[in-house]
């Protein structure tokens, strides 16, 4: 249990860690999988089985989806548009969970489908990033 409180917590604050990574270039996807690939790997690590495993990264994966939304709201106060933020919510929600469960899914199976799947994970958050773009 203690892991999964670690987990939520890290997965809270992590969006705001990558701040500096996102204002610096256009690829900080790559670092939000990589921080969600190592919630995975400390969960399965940890010995954490079944619902136990699939609940909290699920967890912890919505609520690194809420953190970094919470933290996009700078950006539509500053660009005075709020039409979309309720839409961006439940797209990342299901993202950062979809990702997630990619890469558990990986892991449960082996190192090299963990890896394998954490690729395809930054596939996936690339291809979404380029259809929020022209979403909007």
């Amino acid at each position: 249990m203690k892991i999964i409180i670690f987990c939520c917590l890290f997965a809270l604050a992590a969006p705001l860690l990558l701040l500096p990574i996102e204002l610096l270039g256009s690829y900080a996807f790559v670092a939000e999988e990589l921080v969600k690939a190592i919630i995975v790997y400390v969960c399965v690590a940890a010995g954490l089985k079944n619902q136990r495993l699939w609940l909290g990264v699920s967890v912890a994966a919505l609520l690194f989806a809420v953190s970094e939304d919470v933290l996009y709201l700078a950006n539509f106060s500053y660009l005075g548009n709020f039409d979309h933020v309720s839409l961006r919510i439940l797209l990342t929600s299901f993202l950062h969970l979809g990702t997630s469960w990619m890469m558990l899914f990986g892991a449960t199976k082996n190192m090299r489908w963990f890896i394998g799947t954490c690729i395809l994970a930054v596939c996936c958050h690339l291809i979404f990033n380029q259809g929020i773009i022209t979403l909007w």
